[in-house]
């Protein structure tokens, strides 16, 4: 349906209800019609708040909804004919789709999950402690021009070497590095790729090399400090980190409850059925109706279990192998 077929005087009120906030009770819901299905206004403005800004009408309040409102016609067009050639039900999309909602589902439980973890103090406190944020270290850095080179020079250095003796002036430090030396750094100034390495160095003890690109580079504690807990347990940042370092064994906690929860079963003659059809021939001879596994309140298939495979980029895999 287009715009044309829109009675103006409609639309006017469309835009004034949208834009004021308020609605005439006894003025119909409809602003449109395509095919069997009716747009209301209640429809309208949630599709329009759901729109980023960046994609609204830059026109004028009556003429930008007018243009909105036909990109939502539009759209509904689009997907009376897509629904007409079956695209709906074309098992390539249908998969993506299932993809897609599985990976929102399990999206929202996580934020959910990671949200709702309790922050105790005493764990907090642990944890300040035992990923290093109790301390801050100032560091120096040679840089080797690749990672053997810093290696020998570490096994001198070992042997009673001076750190310094190494230090060479064509060997630029990176601006991350330069900005990192000579001066009191917490553990999340540094890259979380090398916190770990840097903050279980104990005073004047000098690292294996770390990798940046094809070089080599020493790092040594030439001093450090305590930090008191009490400068960040209130801490919103602190409290974060926290959730995000216990949220893997929160999320095993909670599958293993949901295990005993739905029990899930292996399904004994499904999968011996599905292994011998993979064996004699293959992805393509395999039934996707086949029950491999039950639990309380449903079954996965093969055909699920196919999609996962194919959503997973392993549409390769042998199937046979029951390992």
């Amino acid at each position: 349906m287009k715009m044309d077929n829109v009675p103006r005087l409609s639309l006017g009120l469309l835009l004034g209800c949208l834009t004021m906030t308020c609605q005439d009770p006894g003025a119909t819901n409809r602003v449109a019609q395509v095919g069997d299905r009716a747009i209301t206004i209640a429809q309208y403005k949630a599709f329009y708040a759901d729109l980023p800004k960046r994609l609204r009408s830059k026109k004028p309040e009556i003429e930008g909804h007018r243009e909105q409102l036909q990109s939502l016609i539009d759209k509904e067009l689009l997907l009376l004919e897509a629904t007409a050639t079956g695209l709906d039900r074309d098992p390539v999309f249908v998969r993506q789709q299932r993809k897609f909602l599985d990976r929102s589902i399990v999206g929202q439980f996580n934020r959910e999950l990671l949200v709702n973890i309790e922050v105790n103090e005493d764990e907090l406190r642990a944890f300040f402690v035992e990923t290093g944020r109790n301390r801050e270290l100032v560091l120096q850095f040679l840089k080797f021009p690749s990672r053997q080179e810093a290696l020998q020079a570490l096994e001198q250095i070992r042997a009673g070497a001076n750190f310094a003796h190494f230090r060479r002036d064509d060997a630029k430090l990176s601006p991350l590095l330069r900005n990192l030396e000579g001066k009191f750094v917490p553990r999340d100034r540094i890259h979380p790729a090398l916190q770990g390495v840097i903050f279980s160095l104990k005073l004047n003890e000098v690292s294996e090399p770390l990798r940046f690109g094809n070089t080599g580079v020493l790092a040594k504690v030439t001093a450090e400090r305590s930090v008191p807990f009490a400068d960040y347990a209130d801490s919103e940042g602190l409290h974060s980190l926290f959730r995000e370092w216990k949220f893997p064994r929160e999320r095993e906690r909670r599958l293993q409850e949901l295990a005993q929860k739905y029990r899930p079963t292996a399904a004994t003659d499904g999968l011996k059925r599905f292994f011998q059809e993979a064996e004699a021939a293959g992805w393509d001879g395999i039934s996707r109706e086949v029950v491999l596994y039950e639990y309380s309140g449903g079954t996965i298939t093969t055909g699920r279990l196919l999609d996962q495979l194919a959503n997973r980029g392993k549409a390769g895999v042998d199937l046979s192998d029951t390992s």
